[in-house]
């Protein structure tokens, strides 16, 4: 009889002892749920716009009157030929990250043309 008791009581322990650790893992779960993921964020790009020169042998970006540089171009997704040559003389604008320094440089990493040429706005006066 003594086996007996001793046998239904460590049973009862171990149903009720059972569904504890169920629901200590399941608030668990529910905690790793609840635990915000952190998402890795790109930096945002920079954009400039501009016209294409090719000046001492290196890409530029001039503004639209052809006059002033506004940065070095650099790109590490072709060649500088391969990407800037048919752009020269073009109004693009250009994506990637800017640095700044003694000279604004600008690594490209997308360009695109907004118009075939640039050059003065009409009706300015130049004399």
């Amino acid at each position: 009889m003594k086996t007996f008791s001793f046998l239904l009581l460590v049973s009862a322990v171990m149903l009720l002892a059972k569904p504890a650790d169920q629901n200590s893992g399941a608030s668990e779960g529910s905690q790793k749920k609840a635990a915000p993921k952190s998402k890795s964020k790109r930096p945002a790009q920079d954009s400039m716009t501009g016209c294409v020169d090719q000046q001492d042998g290196k890409f530029v970006l001039l503004d639209d009157h052809m006059l002033s540089k506004l940065a070095n171009l650099e790109t590490s997704i072709a060649p500088s030929e391969d990407v800037f040559a048919k752009h020269v003389g073009h109004k693009v604008v250009v994506k990637g990250s800017k640095s700044s320094g003694q000279e604004v440089v600008f690594k490209v990493a997308s360009i695109e043309d907004i118009a075939a040429v640039c050059a003065p706005a009409q009706g300015t006066n130049h004399k």
